[in-house]
């Protein structure tokens, strides 16, 4: 009620009030029954904007239900009973129904994606003052576009002590991390500046794993984890939604969460489109998952996170490392076969250090050859020239402020190497 109060008050909450995505959220099958919302610990792990939206709700049912003398009373102290809520619970419902049948919902042309030349743009400065939401960040995304980009990943991270237990996802919320507010701020940005926005929500896992380690013990540990998983990313999609971002990733690197599990991420993409109207996609890792996800039929693009290696050599030739990548690109026209679904690398990178062909995604040595790290950007980008299934690449990465880690760094990020004109010259091509 505390938080209800204020936001059914603001006309314009979330640009078009919470009438509005009440319904869209009741619609889609997403609104929370009031046992949920009345249950602190529930409300504790799920999305804010969720719960913000449906306070707003259920202070306006309160209101019908009670009139405006009892709901002041009850207001400051009230703290209902089980057998209360049950009680009320049937009117919430019939005030969500009402609400929803007296709200036409928008929906966005249904038109294809344009061919994507751009980055994930990485909150690397972690603070107010050159992360998402600076001024250093809009230079940032400016020198994109200046070297013709047209698309931005904006990459959201939550965390997970371990791998092997369903925990609540965390919502970044502290100004030192991806925020919504920091997250809104970008995607303003590169919005207004003609670019095609994706939100790519990134789970970072404890213990030196990563979200391709995550494996419950059994069935109801997995369904736990999907439940918690799904409160998370839904928060994403309806941020998306509410900001007009272009699409939404919903999931990346997960392997084992994917693999055998299919059944519970149609389930999720079910019940997102209903919420969010954009495009939608799943950033998979290469090798193993992204040959093997059977719910690559459900999306609108496929997401590949590509680091195949290129040559296990020091020193090969340009025609091998074509060649290697050659038989990167029969894998990929595999799926693209089987599916019909145009396919995006929603990741694919190189360090500018010695060798990097040899493990694309490993931590680097204290070398530095940006030399080398050119030489794998022009193999990858004359490869996926007029490839009928590529639809576009976001390399990773480019960093929220242009002065990160100097000149000299070697880094994923081709900003002020060798690779930067390697950049400009193919996507201005």
């Amino acid at each position: 009620m505390l938080r209800g109060l204020p936001i059914y008050f603001t006309e314009q909450w979330q640009r078009k009030g919470y009438r509005y995505w009440t319904a869209r959220l009741y619609k889609s099958g997403n609104a929370l029954t009031l046992t949920e919302l009345l249950d602190n610990e529930i409300v504790g792990i799920e999305s804010p904007l969720v719960v913000d939206c449906l306070s707003a709700s259920l202070t306006g049912f309160l209101l019908e239900t009670w009139g405006k003398e009892i709901f002041l009373k009850k207001y400051p102290d009230w703290i209902p009973s089980k057998k209360e809520i049950r009680d009320l619970e049937t009117g919430w419902q019939q005030f969500l129904f009402k609400n929803a049948k007296n709200v036409e919902l928008g929906k966005k042309d249904d038109t294809s994606i344009p061919y994507l030349k751009g980055f994930n743009f990485a909150h690397e400065g972690h603070g107010i003052y050159n992360g998402y939401v600076s001024k250093k960040a809009t230079e940032s995304i400016k020198k994109q576009i200046q070297m013709g980009s047209n698309a931005l990943a904006l990459v959201p991270y939550t965390f997970m002590r371990d791998s092997k237990k369903p925990e609540p996802f965390r919502f970044s919320d502290s100004a030192n991390d991806e925020n919504d507010e920091s997250l809104v701020h970008s995607a303003y940005e590169a919005k207004i500046l003609g670019m095609f926005t994706v939100l790519k929500p990134q789970v970072w896992v404890g213990g030196g794993s990563w979200p391709g380690d995550i494996e419950m013990s059994n069935e109801s540990d997995w369904k736990l984890f999907f439940d918690q998983y799904y409160r998370w990313i839904r928060h994403y999609a309806f941020l998306a939604e509410i900001h007009d971002m272009d699409a939404l990733s919903l999931g990346v690197e997960f392997t084992k969460a994917t693999l055998g599990h299919g059944d519970a991420w149609r389930e999720i993409i079910r019940k997102t489109r209903g919420l969010y109207n954009g495009k939608i996609t799943y950033a998979a890792n290469w090798g193993t998952e992204f040959e093997n996800i059977d719910f690559w039929d459900e999306l609108d693009f496929i997401g590949l996170n590509c680091y195949y290696p290129l040559s296990k050599k020091d020193d090969p030739t340009v025609e091998e490392l074509k060649a290697k990548f050659d038989t990167v690109k029969t894998k990929i026209k595999t799926v693209y076969e089987e599916y019909k679904k145009p396919i995006v690398f929603t990741e694919i990178g190189f360090r500018s250090i010695n060798m990097p062909w040899k493990n694309p995604h490993a931590d680097g040595d204290d070398s530095f050859n940006e030399d080398h790290q050119k030489r794998c950007y022009e193999i990858i980008f004359e490869g996926i020239e007029n490839q009928l299934w590529c639809q576009g690449i976001l390399w990773w990465k480019f960093p929220s402020y242009l002065e990160y880690r100097g000149r000299e760094n070697n880094a994923f990020t081709p900003n002020n190497k060798m690779a930067e004109e390697t950049v400009r010259k193919w996507f201005l091509k």
